[in-house]
């Protein structure tokens, strides 16, 4: 590594409303073989970089689970 940079954001996270999970869309879809990741979806860490890394790794688990 040659170079690097720390990016810290005192807001990085979005305010969720109470009552709004449910509303969150799940990784695996009513639609054949079409999934969904990103930090909108249902995961623990609400709207973050680790949100999205998780709902990645849900989908992942998702798709696996389909073919098996």
């Amino acid at each position: 590594m040659t170079w690097y940079s720390v990016v810290k954001l005192a807001k990085s996270l979005y305010r969720e409303a109470p009552g709004m999970d449910p509303y969150r869309p799940s990784q695996k879809t009513p639609i054949a073989n079409f999934f969904l990741a990103g930090s909108y979806t249902q995961q623990d860490y609400i709207d973050s970089m680790e949100g999205a890394t998780l709902s990645g790794k849900q989908a992942a688990a998702a798709i696996l689970e389909a073919i098996a």
